[in-house]
């Protein structure tokens, strides 16, 4: 009985070590992989408002991936680095950074933490380039549409 459990918490502890079962994504871009999103904004002077994300793996503006906003606004992509200035470890946290790109120049900049799962995106911020802020805070959601 004893050898029996001995080989099953074996077996087991080598599944979570090879990450078998888990489901923790690597990065921001394979947690948001592709999915869509409703969020929940609230806009410096304006006031509360929702709207929804789509996450674009085969971008068209970034090398890694793309956020489309809807009405047009779309976002190039990247996952923050983790690490130091010395040995930086890119692409690889959890948090995101975007950035809008209109006549040639940053028109807009976004950031935020998704989940280890994918199912939310906290801590979102949005500023334009005329100062204004949102904050945002998002649940996956595959019939909402930007």
């Amino acid at each position: 009985m004893k050898i029996a459990a001995l080989i099953c918490s074996t077996a087991v502890a080598l599944l979570l070590g090879l990450g078998v079962g888990a489901s923790q994504a690597a990065n921001c871009q394979d947690a948001l992989n592709n999915n869509r999103y409703r969020c929940q904004f609230n806009r410096e002077g304006v006031g509360p408002d929702e709207g929804c994300f789509q996450f674009d793996s085969t971008p068209t503006l970034s090398s890694k991936f793309d956020l489309d906003a809807g009405d047009g606004d779309i976002f190039g992509c990247t996952c923050k680095a983790k690490g130091t200035v010395d040995e930086p470890a890119f692409n690889a946290s959890k948090e995101f950074a975007c950035a809008r790109i209109v006549g040639g120049a940053v028109a807009a900049a976004l950031e935020g933490k998704v989940s280890g799962n994918g199912q939310k995106i906290k801590g979102g911020f949005l500023s334009d380039e005329h100062g204004n802020s949102q904050v945002f805070e998002c649940e996956r959601d595959p019939t909402c549409t930007p």
